[in-house]
Order: C-alpha cells, then structure tokens, then sequence
C-alpha cells in the first residue's frame, strides 16, 4: 500500500477530538475542573512559561513538582517532550534478558540521578491535566532503539528457539525475578490515585518493542477525554509483547470519552490491546473505543468486582476476540450498555464500513476464562455483528473456565433475548 492510500485510510477510520470524546479547549483550570471530574483534593500547578519549550516533563516531575501535584498543560503550537534518549529507564536495573544476550537498562537520570521510573520515560506525581487537544505530549527524537521483548519463559518460537524468560538483572549484577507482562510505558505515575486527562499523547517506533502509552498501579485511577493515537505501540495479544494505550493495575478504574487511535501516521496498525484493566476490583469505562488493534483486545484480566461499560465499541480487531475477560475470580460482574461489538468472525461480520486491511482476521465476540466462580455478564443494547452462529452472542470459552451458561444474558435494543452461544 502506498503512503498516500495508507493515510486515506487512516483519515477514513480515525476518529478526532469533538464534544463528545477527546480533549476540549479551556482557557483556565478553573474551567477545566468545572466541566472535567478532576479530583477536587489535588494541587494543580501550571506549567510554567519561563521553562524551555523542550524541557523534559520528567525533570519537571522530579524537581518542579510535590507528592499531590498534578501538571496542567496549557494549549501551545509546541509540542511538550518526553526524553527518549534513554530509553525506559528503571531504579535498580542494570539489564533485562533479550533474544540476544542483556539488554543494558539505564537506571540514572542522564547520570545526574538515579531513575525514579520502572521500565517508563516519566513518572508524574499525581498526574496531568491538559487544557485541550493542542495540549501534545510527544516523544522526543533520537536515535535510541531496543528490540522487541521476548515471551514468558519456556514459550516456543516459530522458528524452534524457547524463551528463557525475561530475568532482570540488579545493579550489584544480581539476577532477579522474571517481568511477565510487557513493563514499558511512556508515562507512569507516583500516587495511588492518577488522574490523567484531556491531552494528547504522540509516539513512535523505538525499535520494535512494545510500550504502552500511560499504565498506572493504584487504589482509584481515572482517565477522560485523553488521545492516545499512535502514541503506545505493541506486537502480541499475550506477553510480553501486549502493550495498552491505558493499562491499570489495582483498585477502581475509570476511563471516559478517551480516543484510542491503534494507527501510526500512515495508517498502519500498530497498537496492540487499546485498553488492559489488571487485578481490579470494578471500574467503569464509557463513550470510548477499542477497536483495529494490531493485536490483543480490550482486556480485563484477573479481576473481580463489577465493571460497567457504556457506549464501547471493539470492532475489527486481528486475530482476536472483540473482547477479552480472562481468569475472571470470584464474583465478577460485567453490564455493558451501548456500544458495538464486531469481531468480523473469518471475514463474514457483515458490518460495514469495513477497514480495507481487516480481510479474514476476525474472532469471537468474546472470550471469556473464569478461574474462580461462574462470571455474571449481561449486555444491553449491544450492536452485534454476523458470528459462526448467526443472530447469537458468540463466546469462546478457554482453560479450565468454570463459566455456567445461564450466567450470561443479552438483550436487544428493544429488550428481547438473543441467545447465547458458548463454545468450549
């Protein structure tokens, strides 16, 4: 495909800033915390203009900023950068294990102090306000690459070579514990409850390994009307190569009005799951997209409690289910009101406007692994796509799921029952 017909393509299917999702303009933090759900507990400090246009926001975090202070970020023409020059550096790291040997991990701040960051460019305090859509996070330009991560230890490659696992290695020269799970990330956080809202976010290629775009650990995070297109990258739907535009770890979550764009400036895929909710105990995710993933799918992993989704949509997505509920524990419960699924099963979803690079890629509508207990799951008003049984929500059950049939419940717009199909 040429350059120009790829970004036909992106401008066919990308979805833009508006009123209804993505940041919007405000010409003060006070107006901004009237019409956002900024936590009213924070200190909002604003960047300040006498800081060089191409200040790194992690030096800003480290020396400009306290414990509960969240960045506001005027609209500008100038993007604000983030240092890639270093790669994603990690306290207390000297390497990681690759296809190839270690992998050297930078563990100071440009030698000036030691990294506060774990496998990230930039560690916020509490987190980042934009005041609009021209409110850019990009990263900065240099020549630092690193290859793609491998998987969890004893995995088989296509061509025959096992993974040893991916061990790092301690600055004494200690081998520690294996990462499972893709651990970079362009921008983490400090506080046990983030906030991270209406700002762009912009990346690149840094060699083919995967990162996501913000992941957070914490008891409550919150993320609205943010734009991460083309700003997180990934390669597998499994570790370690499955990296998110958000991934959380932890407590509650809340994702609102977010656009998702898994393509890069021409309209190639590269983003993997737009959205990895780890370990949670419920959380809520409204008017926000997940679809054309270059791999994975939104995914709720490990989790309990009761999520609520809103007016989501997960469609044509390749190789993969539309979404993902895996090893669902005791007392998972899952409403889902609005919104779209369509996985485009071989080919043959029979939706439209199809994306020109989808061909026969598509899955399920679901896939569902419940490790503890039968997950209670209902869908309300779900557009569904053509599946190998027609007019029915389509499910793959996997691993030693213990998902009861009769826990499962979708209705139609107009609330008569569609049946449900679950494949073992």
């Amino acid at each position: 495909m040429s350059v120009s017909a790829r970004r036909l393509q992106r401008a066919q299917y990308i979805t833009t800033p508006s009123a209804d999702r993505g940041p919007v303009s405000f010409t003060s933090i006070a107006a901004a915390q009237a019409f956002l759900s900024t936590p009213p507990d924070a200190n909002y400090v604003l960047w300040n203009p006498i800081w060089p246009v191409d200040r790194d926001l992690e030096d800003v975090f480290a020396t400009e900023l306290d414990a509960n202070d969240i960045l506001v970020l005027p609209e500008r023409p100038e993007p604000y950068i983030i240092d890639s020059s270093e790669g994603f550096r990690a306290s207390g790291v000297q390497s990681v294990t690759g296809r190839n040997g270690q992998i050297p991990i930078v563990n100071r701040y440009h030698d000036v102090r030691n990294a506060r960051t774990w496998f990230a460019m930039a560690r916020a305090r509490r987190g980042i306000l934009g005041l609009g859509p021209n409110a850019v996070i990009k990263l900065s330009q240099s020549s630092w690459t690193q290859e793609p991560q491998i998987e969890d230890k004893d995995s088989v490659q296509s061509d025959g070579w096992v993974s040893p696992g991916r061990y790092w290695t301690n600055t004494s020269g200690v081998v520690q514990y294996e990462l499972v799970g893709c651990q970079e990330k362009i921008i983490e956080a400090a506080h046990a409850s983030p906030y991270f809202g209406n700002f762009s976010l912009r990346a690149h290629d840094l060699g083919g390994v995967a990162f996501s775009g913000i992941a957070c650990t914490g008891s409550s995070q919150q993320y609205e009307r943010l734009d991460i297109s083309n700003g997180w990258r990934g390669f597998m739907g499994v570790p370690n190569g499955e990296a998110a535009a958000l991934s959380t770890n932890g407590g509650t979550y809340q994702i609102s009005r977010c656009i998702l764009g898994t393509r890069d400036d021409i309209g190639v895929r590269v983003g993997s799951s737009p959205i990895m909710i780890n370990s949670s105990t419920g959380g809520t995710i409204e008017e926000t997209d997940a679809c054309e993933s270059r791999a994975g799918m939104l995914t709720i992993w490990n989790s309990s409690g009761t999520h609520v989704l809103t007016n989501v949509a997960c469609k044509f997505n390749w190789d993969s289910p539309g979404i993902n509920f895996e090893k669902c524990q005791s007392g998972f419960t899952l409403d889902w009101n609005g919104g779209a699924i369509w996985s485009d099963y071989n080919g043959g979803g029979g939706k439209t406007p199809k994306p020109s690079d989808q061909a026969d890629r598509g899955g399920l509508h679901i896939g569902l692994f419940s490790e503890v207990g039968s997950a209670k799951i209902t869908l309300r008003g779900v557009d569904l796509d053509i599946g190998p049984t027609p007019g029915a929500l389509n499910i793959q059950s996997y691993g030693a799921s213990q998902q009861n049939s009769a826990d499962i419940e979708c209705y139609a717009t107009d609330n008569s029952s569609i049946p449900i199909q679950l494949y073992a």
